[in-house]
């Protein structure tokens, strides 16, 4: 066994270890249906911003950025760069505190939940669990896909074995413990990320160089190669568009400001969470669009990162960064595989069927659907598809499409309506489908015009009309979710863990 391998394995078993435990912690502490979903409403500054971090930054920022910077060159590392860091911090200056004080108001403990309290609407809650299911079970298998290829190229571990140690252990402690579980997880997994990156930019400067390897690529390779936006630019504007608005419309991104302790959270968490954004996003995306000038021509698109790291880090570095990529893919499948738990659970079963269920019958079915929904994951991942980053991207086009103009004009815009809401949620995902369908996952056929642009329009213009047109939500509900000011100030922890 050589150096690599001993390194490689022995990182791995200490992180899956470590993972266990946690799992195994929050079995102990997780006995009610808001333990398991919003965590008792008790997260803090730190844990919310690095879960936040890394529920949002997975494998396919890793595996699909590495991919599209080898094909696409510099474009990459200004446009895709800035459009997260950009899209991340309007997410938590735009949504935040006012998506956690609505969902106190009313009660609401789910996405789906929140949507049809929101808008006096019981139809939209079963409707937008559906579409949240299977979007969340498409972009988990594609971030499994990511770390499949990771598992094959560095420990020779087959493809589909991968998957399923991957999926086993994410399992675990997803049944274990729900959101504590997940959160805790990702501060550690956020924790390990941030190192790991910062580790990889100090290796790879010193042997590729900053400007100058910039110019050799140039010359060698062409000059439309680092230039912004370069090669590719209707795709690349295409990114801007979905990856700098996605965290407005993706439930599992969303979800983490439910379970802040209070809303001055947001105030401490943004800085960290921005500054963890920037050394991740633009640090990796340097790298990623120098990975041709380091690695030549005729690689594999989705194992350009673990090639990389082969070639420019020692065994030990290079072990830690596969760890980082591991707690990336583990982060945001977890959260997104509790997501489609929570929609069958909460917003189908409980609240269609079963609405007086007790709360340890409510917890022991959540167990059992986070072992299922990894089982559906792991089969939908085994057939592989090239380049992981298009099939994530078509999950969060779907939403973008589905939800956004819902949950950000809902949180300022009292004529908002739950007719328009409808309309505007299965509209906007047919139009997201059916482009992606007729056009491409990029809209490659026509213009590179990206699915989610005309599924978004979609969403906001129906939105927007059919609330003008149809009849406006009584005002005393409207007081209710929007509160007056002196509610608003008055919201303490003690209320916001008071509801169940």
């Amino acid at each position: 066994m050589d150096a690599f391998s001993i390194w490689g394995i022995s990182a791995l078993i200490g992180f899956l270890l470590l993972t266990v435990l946690i799992g195994s912690i929050a079995l102990m502490r997780v006995k009610k249906t808001t333990d398991f979903v919003v965590g008792e409403r008790k997260m803090g500054p730190w844990m919310v911003a690095f879960a936040f971090g890394a529920g949002a930054f997975s494998s396919s920022l890793f595996v699909g950025n590495a991919a599209l910077g080898y094909l696409w060159g510099a474009g990459i590392f200004g446009i895709s760069a800035f459009s997260l860091c950009a899209g991340t911090i309007g997410a938590w200056l735009v949504m935040g505190k006012r998506l956690r004080r609505v969902s106190i108001r009313l009660e609401a403990l789910t996405f789906a939940d929140l949507l049809a309290k929101r808008y006096k609407l019981p139809i939209l809650q079963p409707i937008a669990a559906g579409i949240v299911f299977l979007t969340m079970l498409v972009y988990s298998a594609g971030i499994l896909m990511g770390t499949g290829f990771l598992f094959e190229v560095f420990f020779n571990i087959p493809y589909v074995w991968g998957l399923v140690l991957m999926v086993a252990i994410v399992g675990f402690y997803l049944a274990a413990g729900g959101i504590v579980s997940s959160m805790w997880n990702s501060f550690l997994q956020a924790l390990i990320m941030l190192s790991g990156v910062v580790v990889f930019v100090a290796v790879f400067i010193p042997q590729v160089g900053f400007t100058s390897a910039f110019e050799s690529m140039g010359t060698t390779r062409g000059l439309e190669y680092v230039s912004i936006p370069g090669i590719g630019a209707m795709a690349l504007i295409g990114r801007v568009f979905f990856v700098g608005f996605f965290h407005f419309a993706m439930p599992h991104t969303l979800h983490t400001f439910l379970t802040m302790k209070s809303s001055d959270v947001i105030r401490k968490a943004l800085p960290i969470i921005i500054i963890w954004s920037v050394i991740i996003l633009f640090g990796l995306n340097y790298i990623f669009s120098l990975s041709y000038e380091v690695l030549g021509p005729g690689i594999y698109p989705d194992k350009v990162m673990p090639m990389l790291m082969l070639k420019l880090l020692s065994a030990p570095l290079a072990a830690w960064l596969m760890v980082a990529i591991l707690a990336a893919s583990m982060s945001t499948v977890s959260a997104q595989m509790l997501q489609g738990a929570f929609a069958i659970l909460r917003d189908i079963y409980q609240a269609r069927f079963r609405p007086k269920t007790s709360d340890l019958k409510m917890v022991r079915i959540a167990r059992l659907l986070c072992i299922l929904i990894a089982a559906l994951a792991l089969m939908l991942a085994i057939p592989q598809i090239d380049l992981v980053t298009w099939v994530v991207g078509l999950a969060m086009a779907v939403s973008l499409g589905s939800f956004m103009v819902q949950m950000v004009l809902g949180l300022y815009w009292r004529r908002g309506t739950g007719t328009a809401a409808l309309w505007a949620m299965v509209l906007g995902f047919t139009t997201t489908v059916v482009w992606a369908i007729l056009f491409g996952l990029q809209g490659e056929h026509l213009y590179y015009i990206h699915p989610s642009i005309p599924g978004t329009v979609a969403n906001w213009t129906i939105f927007i009309v059919v609330s003008l047109l149809s009849k406006p939500l009584p005002e005393e509900h409207l007081d209710r979710v929007f509160g007056t000011e002196g509610e608003t100030r008055s919201l303490s922890h003690s209320e916001a863990t008071s509801f169940s």
